[in-house]
Order: C-alpha cells, then structure tokens, then sequence
C-alpha cells in the first residue's frame, strides 16, 4: 500500500512538472530569438528620371527598447549600407537617427572601398523592387543580442520598420518617400501590440522561437495601456 502510494505521489510530482514547463514554454519565457517580417507594396517609383524600370526600395528593420534606445538591426536593404558614389543613409532618417549611423562611418568600416559595411553585411538583403500589384517579404532574426553583442535584459522592446522609395523627376529634383510601422512585444509574457501600419507597409508578423526550435509561436496581442 505504502509502495503504490509512493508511486502515486511521484506520478504527480512528475506531471506538474512536465504541466509548468509546459506552461513556460507558452508563456513565451523560454524565447531564443523573435522573428519579424514585414510585407511591403511600394512606395511605388512614380519620376520621370528612371526610365524603363522602378528604382529599389530601400528598408530597415531594427530593434529599440521600451525607452526608444536603439539595439539593433535585424535586416536592411544593402544599398543603404553600401560604400558607393552616393549614399543612401539619408534614404532611412529614422533608423539613421537611432542607430547614429553615418555614410562617413561606413566609408571607414570599409577603407573607402566599394561594397557593404562588414557590421551589417551578414543582415543585407537585395531591395525589393516594388510595382504597384507586388507584394513582397522582408525578414529578420533577432538573437536578443544589442550593436555589442551582448545579451539583452527580459522586458519590453520594440520593433520598427522604415521603407523609402526615391522619385526623380530630373538630375536636381529628388523626393525621399519614407514610411514607418512599429509594434512593441513583451519577450517574457510572449505578447505583442497591434503594429501600426501604413499604405505600403502592410503587414507585420512577430514570432518567438522558443528552447525547441522546432518550437514557434506568434505573438498574442498586448492589452491596452
């Protein structure tokens, strides 16, 4: 009696410990890494200057804190970052402005020499060429790693994407189309925000990969302030 008593006490012990690992793994407590994507439709070329094809558009994706500090990139566009006869850093304001990049700094990263800037050669991506009825994807992996590489506190972050297009209509008139979408997600609770969107950047899908990457769930959606 005493034997299958014992043997029933373990049972259980046992299976609250597989139901509390379990409910762990869906609280999102275990997240190894968030990817984000996002679907863009534009901004769509509309000058007279490129003629016979739509010039790249240009996009960023990066990581920020709750107070709005930059941490990281998870995917640019290469030109953005490309050591080349123009720049096109001015392209982004917004991921420049919080990541403090500069075109001079990336001509130093790279002695001056055309190509990408070794820090973010290894999250470029060719610009997806946008035409009014393409839709197209965009994604990155963050490994909850800050610029340094180190790993970052539980809590609260934000995502934000910028996407640019550039219309000219001769060699002096240049407009800068730029466009921004965000969300915040809480890598503890495994819970995001509604993103806010705009009319070319339509979509945004946050997913935690947990311990098992086999292992992947989307974000459910954060409450109200």
């Amino acid at each position: 009696m005493v034997r299958r008593l014992t043997c029933a006490v373990i049972c259980v012990v046992a299976l609250a410990a597989v139901m509390c690992s379990k409910n762990k793994l869906n609280k999102g407590t275990d997240v190894r890494s968030v990817k984000v994507s996002i679907q863009l439709n534009g901004p769509v070329y509309q000058g007279s200057f490129y003629k016979g094809y739509l010039p790249p558009t240009d996009c960023a994706i990066w990581i920020e804190d709750a107070s709005h500090r930059y941490v990281r990139t998870l995917k640019i566009t290469a030109e953005v970052v490309t050591v080349g006869q123009y720049s096109h850093v001015n392209h982004l304001p917004a991921w420049a402005a919080s990541s403090g990049v500069t075109f001079e700094q990336l001509q130093q990263e790279t002695g001056g020499q055309e190509g990408v800037s070794p820090v973010y050669d290894s999250v470029t991506q060719a610009s997806p060429l946008a035409t009014a009825d393409s839709v197209r994807t965009v994604s990155g992996v963050w490994d909850l790693t800050d610029r340094n590489g180190e790993k970052v506190q539980p809590g609260v972050y934000c995502v934000l994407a910028e996407a640019a297009n550039i219309t000219k209509g001769d060699d002096t008139v240049v407009t800068i189309q730029t466009e921004h979408a965000s969300s915040r997600f809480d890598l503890t609770a495994g819970i995001s925000e509604t993103p806010s969107l705009t009319e070319h950047i339509i979509a945004m899908q946050i997913r935690f990969n947990l311990t098992d990457e086999a292992l992947a769930k989307p974000a459910t959606l954060m409450g109200p302030e």
